[in-house]
């Protein structure tokens, strides 16, 4: 998926785009947080067992979250 798929994907998932805007900060030590997102992350890919994209959005959004994390770590 490419960043201009997914912020279109975005605008018909509401709660993953406040998902990436929640955590868009979050650094690769903040343990809680992580803890955190994967929790509500779980959540919405369990709401969406119906819809596989949202749940593969959510999934897409995660890891953009960590690479954001690691690219700001180094």
């Amino acid at each position: 998926m490419t960043g201009r798929e997914a912020m279109k994907l975005w605008e018909l998932y509401p709660e993953v785009r406040n998902l990436y805007e929640e955590y868009n900060g979050i650094l690769l030590e903040d343990d809680s947080d992580w803890k955190e997102l994967t929790e509500k992350a779980e959540q919405l890919i369990t709401e969406s067992m119906g819809t596989g994209m949202k749940g593969a959005l959510v999934l897409y959004t995660v890891a953009e979250l960590e690479r954001i994390a690691k690219k700001n770590f180094n």
